[in-house]
């Protein structure tokens, strides 16, 4: 194992992250290529949560039959440095020796490093020369989703240069619009078979209760008549009866 031991250079006060990075020939997580979770600090007592991210030899990043692993944990106020490095790494270690617990045992970590993530000084987005801008750092604290970084690389691509459009920066590959065009169009198709299928639900339900009370005019009918023969029958026994 091996650390990197001391304040980086240019490192500032703030908000920074503790981060692990461990090789191992067993998957520790259940899902090929790349696989994410998050260990909650209710389970393993942690002091916070810890992001650990896994990827296998289909990204590049390691060979195939091996794993790299990735833990970080951020930590607020100054991080831990010197002989107090290893200390902050509890929580990284109670989650990796939960991960290789279920992978089969602690013989499955090959190597391991551990370093911390600090925000530098004058990290921010500057000119370094005619033409070249250098981009601000994104947030050292581990995040899932971008922040602003597409924003300012899309500012960027518009100042340097002025004779392009939004739309040309990032265009959209011919691909990915058929893909989206024909996803819009099975959308549609799907949404106008389920209004088709209502209209028609009703149509029938109507045309159902259009019969029935067909069907309760023609019973009322019948009854009429019948109630009309026993009338005229009866009346015709009265008479006979009195005569």
């Amino acid at each position: 194992e091996g650390a990197a031991e001391g304040a980086a250079e240019g490192a500032v006060p703030g908000d920074a992250s503790v981060r692990m990075v461990v090789l191992t020939d067993a998957q520790l997580l259940q899902q090929d290529r790349f696989c994410v979770c998050f260990a909650q600090p209710s389970s393993l007592g942690l002091a916070n949560v810890v992001q650990v991210v896994q990827v296998d030899s289909t990204t590049g990043a390691c060979p195939s039959g091996y794993w790299v692993v990735y833990l970080a944990q951020a930590v607020g106020g100054p991080p831990p440095v010197g002989d107090g490095f290893w200390d902050g790494l509890d929580d990284h270690r109670k989650v990796l020796d939960t991960l290789l617990e279920r992978a089969g045992g602690p013989q499955h970590c090959l190597a391991a490093t551990a370093f911390v993530h600090h925000p530098r000084a004058g990290a921010g987005a500057r000119a370094a020369a005619p033409g070249v801008t250098i981009c601000p750092d994104p947030p050292c604290t581990p995040q899932m989703v971008l922040t602003d970084e597409v924003a300012h690389a899309k500012r960027l691509f518009l100042h340097l240069a002025p004779d392009l459009t939004e739309d040309d920066f990032l265009p959209k590959p011919s691909y990915a619009a058929a893909d989206e065009h024909r996803a819009a169009n099975a959308d549609l198709e799907h949404f106008n078979a389920e209004v088709q299928g209502t209209i028609q639900r009703e149509q029938d339900a109507v045309a159902r209760a259009a019969e029935a009370m067909q069907r309760r005019a023609e019973m009322g009918e019948v009854l009429g008549r019948y109630w009309a023969e026993r009338r005229t029958a009866l009346q015709e026994s009265l008479v006979a009866l009195q005569d």
